[in-house]
């Protein structure tokens, strides 16, 4: 017998899952003390975040690292802090490992300020397929079907599941674990991994096609009782309530099909179940986000039954009081209480064979896709002495991997190669130190590993950046912060926005733990001064000034 909270850690073990970023809040508080424990038979290394966008960041950008399985939890509040990262980092297909979300929902709410309903944004927003689990034995499986489809499409995958099913104890038949990835590496041939203006089209596009190509799993994941065609009235139960929320549906003899996934939707499955039928229930907690997708589906396709939810005041928590009620309403007669259906061993096998299936995506790969277009992309001016700073950043004996934030300066250094990684707002800092965890625990040597830079711009440092710089302090990660201060928003037509005096920008990073020196970017001897900073350890930070406010050339703007 597992709580659910024990077969989540058991899953992500068995799932070799390596890395976890997090930060406190319930339902998922008891997960991330397991989690944070270490204990057997958890091989999974956790750690809490100063907040959920730089858990997010960190998850993402260790999982461009191949061999390096990573997970974000966080309540479903959270996803509030986190979402600029999951609508941009979150949209991009080019993921080199695992990354699974893992939300706790609070539909009552109960222990949280808001009972929020995430699976729209997610859906609309950052295109994040998600699956969803109420019961230990689902927690475990689909935790293992989440990376392993995340494995094979190279997107991130979201598992929604509430404190019903975490803190419910039940069997759980454990499957042997999958085999252990190989060490954590950072490739540039398919790089640089970037977002912008001109590849997000690209991202998008790719991510539809991903999620067409996980209709058999989703398809797979419902469980149906009674016969298709079986009766006018149906129940169709959201994967979060469980099989004993479908047992009581049909216990009143209304033939029910219990989804586990909420996005994409189970089209062939959903589109079998309404035909022929007059009314069909829509059971479901939070917002009407399954009731307002049937309904569009059912119209789409011409069937002329009528789909509705159970109603009320919104936000809806469905306990069985009020699963009852609803389902009084709604007609059935009822008879001795049918047996909960939970999936039995051949459902898991076919959801896991759906699963291994998915294939590669037919589209043009990301690599053609940037070389054909670098040429197009704008760069900086000859003189610019920023292109100065990333030649000798680049330059360095010791190999790096530049993450930049989505600034000016990170903008035109990708034509020429001098950038890695281009993601959101407040991604540079999180993501290198993401990187450097991975090579540093694989290395440990730490003389032969690629140090990670993080290129930020003054304006973003204030903005988004500052917590995961101070994240990178406090876990003393092996990161090189690389300040350029111009005193103005360059990508926004030069608007200064507030800016700390330059002694206390730089007693601020001191005091945060950060080593610091200090360049003019105009000066000849900038590369000596790269390569101090970079020869030193630890979290540090180069602050680069600019003798004047930068004055940007308005063809090499980006």
């Amino acid at each position: 017998m597992l709580s659910g909270n024990e077969a989540l850690v058991r899953g992500l073990t068995a799932a070799r899952m390596k890395r976890a970023w997090s930060f406190p809040g319930s339902p998922l508080t008891r997960l991330e003390m397991l989690l944070d424990a270490h204990k057997p038979p958890s091989t999974v290394t956790h750690r809490y975040a100063v907040n959920e966008h730089v858990a997010m960041s960190l998850a993402l950008g260790g999982a461009l690292l191949s061999g390096n399985n990573t997970c974000a939890l966080m309540k479903h509040v959270g996803v509030n802090v986190a979402l600029d990262t999951l609508a941009t980092f979150g949209v991009v297909n080019e993921l080199r490992s695992a990354c699974l979300l893992l939300e706790g929902v609070d539909p009552a709410p109960k222990t949280s300020q808001n009972a929020q309903d995430n699976r729209s944004t997610l859906a609309d927003v950052a295109h994040l397929a998600q699956l969803e689990a109420a019961a230990p034995d689902e927690l475990y499986h689909l935790t293992r079907v989440a990376v392993g489809a995340s494995l094979r499409t190279n997107m991130p995958m979201l598992l929604r599941t509430g404190t019903r099913g975490l803190e419910l104890k039940a069997p759980v038949n454990e499957l042997p674990p999958d085999l252990p990835d190989t060490s954590a590496a950072f490739s540039r041939s398919g790089g640089p991994y970037i977002c912008t203006a001109g590849s997000y089209r690209f991202h998008v596009e790719k991510r539809a096609r991903r999620l067409a190509q996980l209709q058999p799993l989703v398809d797979a994941l419902c469980v149906q009782s009674g016969a298709i065609g079986e009766g006018k009235h149906a129940v169709i139960v959201a994967g979060h309530l469980g099989a004993r929320a479908q047992a009581r549906a049909w216990a009143r003899r209304l033939p029910t099909l219990r989804l586990g996934a909420s996005w994409p939707l189970p089209r062939a499955r959903l589109i079998e179940f309404l035909r022929g039928r007059d009314n069909v229930l829509v059971l479901e907690e939070g917002a009407p986000f399954l009731e307002h997708a049937i309904q569009a589906l059912a119209h789409r396709e011409g069937l002329s039954c009528r789909v509705r939810g159970a109603g009320g005041a919104r936000p809806l928590s469905l306990d069985d009081d009020r699963l009852e009620l609803t389902l009084g309403r709604f007609g059935g007669r009822v008879r001795a209480e049918a047996d909960v259906m939970p999936r039995d061993a051949v459902s898991w096998r076919a959801i896991y064979d759906a699963a291994a299936g998915i294939g590669v995506d037919d589209g043009e790969p990301w690599p053609l896709f940037v070389a054909r277009t670098r040429a197009q992309m704008k760069g900086f001016a000859a003189a610019d002495p920023r292109l100065t700073l990333l030649r000798a950043l680049r330059g360095l004996e010791r190999p790096t991997m530049l993450v930049a934030d989505p600034g000016n300066t990170g903008v035109l250094g990708i034509r020429e190669r001098l950038i890695d990684v281009k993601m959101h707002m407040g991604s540079a800092a999180p993501i290198a130190g993401a990187l450097s965890e991975a090579l540093e625990m694989e290395e440990r040597s730490g003389a032969g590993a690629p140090l990670s830079v993080a290129l930020i711009g003054d304006t973003n440092h204030y903005h988004s950046e500052l917590l995961g710089v101070l994240d990178n302090a406090i876990a003393r990660r092996e990161v090189l912060h690389v300040l350029v201060v111009n005193r103005r928003s360059e990508m926004t037509g030069g608007v200064k926005t507030p800016y700390l005096a330059d002694d206390a920008l730089e007693a601020q990073l001191r005091s945060a733990g950060l080593q610091v020196a200090t360049a003019q970017l105009e000066d000849p001897g900038l590369g000596s001064a790269v390569a101090y900073a970079a020869s030193r350890s630890g979290p540090r930070a180069l602050v680069c000034y600019s003798a004047q406010d930068a004055k940007s050339d308005p063809d090499s703007d980006g």
